[in-house]
This record gives structure tokens, C-alpha cells and sequence, in this order.
């Protein structure tokens, strides 16, 4: 099902079970919206790129939720433990995967405080109507509908991301590459294999990561009708933490800048601007990293 090789980095062109009994409970505490002025610093961390469909651009920043509107930034919301991933539900719910062990579930005016029986929330994905998933950094695996556990699962190693994969699927991504089914059960896709991030690219997935087996080569997957193949990269290195699609490309944040690539170009820098994260916020790239963001117009990171 999956191959590896050991080439440079090809056009995209080229690839083409049980119920759970958890004690799991949603604390009644909530997270009130209260915007307040606030700064970056050098040493703060802006992470997760993030459209709220409020018009402002929206990012993680250790232990709060902040805002960059009309040139000003903003703090909505401590959560009082390091944002690991944002995603948001069809319904416009929030979800936030949190250290502490916890999670934030919710409309951004009301998040509620979801405790989970592992330390380390490192990505939540929402699935069909009320089903969401919650994953842990050391392979734990949460399937929910609402506040209810429908399965409790481990892929024993480490999960990065997560990405829905259909309305009731979805594919986790770290230590190798597993598919949680709509039933609640895990099948592993890809072994032997570390990636960081993922993004549905056309009628693909796309993932990014620090390599295969033993090399430490950093490295893509592609899954395409349920087939894997898997390519070591000759032209980014170091961690690989986001992806975003704009258009028919693909940008990739690393310590040594921005690159796109397409299905029919390689990686190709646009900017050497070290940067960590990249998201779309209305209709726009825009890239983030130790106490700046930017947003990209003609080919260039411009800092909002």
C-alpha cells in the first residue's frame, strides 16, 4: 500500500473496536469572550493562523486565544494551557486542543471545558454533525459524539494531526498514518513513517513530516484513491508544523522561510522570512511565528 524512495523532491504530478467506558465528563465552566488590548512579544509564539468568519485573524499564543483587527491586537480568551490545534465544526463550534488535559469545545463566545484522561491534547478534528475527535501526543484517541465517548482507542505513537478524511472518517497522522472509521475502529495505512501536518489538496491528502524510519529525512506522503506513496524532500528541512492550500498551491512555513509548491513545480522559496505557521483567513496566506505575523501579497510576506 505504501512505497518509499529515496529521490529528491517530484512535481505532485508524479504521485498521484471497541465502545469505550470511559468516566469522560464536560466540566459546566466556560471560557468567556472578553477581548483586551495586548502585545506580542519577541518571545511570543504565534501559532495556528485561524478564520473565526469574524473578520479579525485569529492565532494561538501560549495560553490564550488573541486577535489581529484593525491594527490592533487583542486577547479573547486564556486558556490558561498551550493551544496545540484550532478547528472549526459546519455549526461554527470551536474546538481547541489544549495541554492540562483538556479540550475546548464550543461557540468562541461560550467554550466549555472539556476534561480528557490524557495530559497532552495535540489535535481535535470535527466530523459529522456532533461527532468530533480528540487525539492525544502519545497515541491517544478520543471518537465523540457530543459529550459522549464512542470509542477509546491508542495507535501506540505519537499523533500530530488530524484530518478529516470524510463526513464520518478521518486520518491521524504522526507516528505512521492510521484511519479511525466511522465504526470507532483504527487500521493502520502507512508504518514507518513521521509526519507533523496534513491538508486535503484537490482530490488528495497531503502530508508533511520529519522523515521515514530511521533517516530523519524530512518527508511527504500522498494519498490518492486510497493508495499511499511516500517521498523524501530534498529542498525544505527542519520541522514541518503547517500546510495551507491557496489556489493550486501549496506553502509550506520553515526556519528558513516560506515555500510553495504545485503539482507540476518542486518546492520553490517565496520568502526567508522564518516563519512556523500558515493559515487562510479571508481568502489570504497568512504566516506567523516567534512574535510576528504576515500576510503574503504578490509573492511576499508582508508583516500585518
Amino acid at each position: 500500500m505504501s512505497s518509499t524512495s529515496s529521490h529528491d523532491i517530484s512535481p505532485l504530478s508524479t504521485l498521484w473496536n471497541f465502545d469505550a467506558a470511559l468516566d469522560w465528563t464536560a466540566m459546566s465552566k466556560h471560557l468567556s469572550w472578553k477581548p483586551e488590548r495586548w502585545n506580542p512579544t519577541t518571545k511570543t509564539e504565534l501559532e495556528l493562523p485561524f478564520d473565526l468568519g469574524d473578520g479579525a485573524v485569529s492565532f494561538a499564543a501560549g495560553g490564550a486565544l488573541v486577535q489581529w483587527r484593525d491594527g490592533q491586537w487583542t486577547r479573547c480568551i486564556n486558556t490558561k494551557h498551550r493551544s496545540n490545534d484550532l478547528q472549526r465544526d459546519e455549526e461554527g463550534r470551536l474546538l481547541v486542543a489544549c495541554n492540562g488535559g483538556r479540550a475546548l469545545r464550543g461557540h468562541p463566545d461560550a467554550l466549555a471545558v472539556v476534561k480528557v484522561p490524557f495530559e497532552t491534547v495535540s489535535a481535535v478534528a470535527a466530523l459529522e454533525g456532533t461527532r468530533w475527535v480528540c487525539a492525544g501526543l502519545e497515541g491517544e484517541v478520543l471518537l465523540l459524539d457530543g459529550e459522549t465517548v464512542v470509542a477509546e482507542l491508542n495507535t501506540g505513537g505519537a499523533i500530530h494531526a488530524v484530518l478529516p478524511l470524510n463526513a464520518r472518517e478521518a486520518l491521524l497522522f504522526g507516528d505512521g498514518i492510521h484511519l479511525l472509521t466511522q465504526k470507532g475502529q483504527l487500521k493502520q495505512e502507512v508504518p514507518d513513517v513521521w509526519l507533523q501536518s496534513a491538508v486535503h489538496f484537490k482530490e488528495a491528502v497531503l502530508a508533511f513530516g520529519g522523515g521515514v524510519g530511521l533517516t530523519g529525512k524530512p518527508t511527504y506522503a500522498f494519498r490518492q484513491k486510497k493508495k499511499w506513496k511516500v517521498t523524501q524532500l530534498a529542498d525544505l528541512d527542519g520541522e514541518l508544523l503547517s500546510l495551507a492550500v491557496l489556489g493550486d498551491a501549496i506553502y509550506v512555513p520553515t526556519g528558513t522561510g516560506l515555500f510553495r509548491l504545485t503539482e507540476t513545480k518542486p518546492a520553490q522559496q517565496v520568502s526567508d522570512v522564518p516563519c512556523t505557521h500558515v493559515g487562510i483567513v479571508g481568502g489570504k496566506l497568512i504566516a506567523s511565528g516567534r512574535g510576528a505575523a504576515y500576510v503574503l501579497k504578490r509573492r511576499a510576506l508582508i508583516p500585518l
